[in-house]
């Protein structure tokens, strides 16, 4: 059976170099005091031996793992999954007629006419109403 350990943080990493940082944040821990259980392994051990003026590490046994609270049911229950209503349907657009497409071109002609005119007056309306004041060039021109 593996062994697991117990490492707590037990000084903060202010004035710690930035690789023992990385190895402490490596390690789990990010505050003093902090504590995290993991398997021994030979990679976990020398990086609790790289920072170990700044952590602890203590092994701990078997029997001192704390039991599941629940005894091992689970709080939820497992059952069929609730089948998705299907969404609404959209709205069809109406069918219509050959008769009425045709009117409708005609007066989408009418209505084309009135917004490219339209569009002529807008852009007319948008040109700068002040005029453009002379630059130093044409003032120097205008005296000689």
């Amino acid at each position: 059976m593996e062994s697991k350990i117990q490492i707590t943080l037990n000084t903060g990493v202010i004035g710690a170099t930035e690789r023992q940082k990385r190895t402490v944040a490596a390690l789990g821990l990010r505050y003093r005091e902090s504590s995290r259980v993991v398997k021994e392994t030979p990679a976990l051990r020398g990086m609790v031996n790289a920072v170990s003026h700044l952590v602890s590490a203590e092994k701990i046994s078997d029997t001192l793992v704390i039991p599941n609270p629940f005894g091992g049911t689970p709080e939820y229950k497992l059952g069929p999954v609730p089948e998705k209503k299907p969404l609404p349907e959209k709205k069809k657009k109406p069918v219509v007629s050959e008769a009425k497409k045709a009117e409708a071109a005609e007066q989408g002609g009418k209505q084309e006419a009135k917004a490219a005119a339209s569009k002529v007056h807008a852009k007319e309306a948008h040109k700068p109403a002040h005029k453009k004041t002379d630059t130093k060039a044409h003032k120097k021109a205008k005296k000689s």
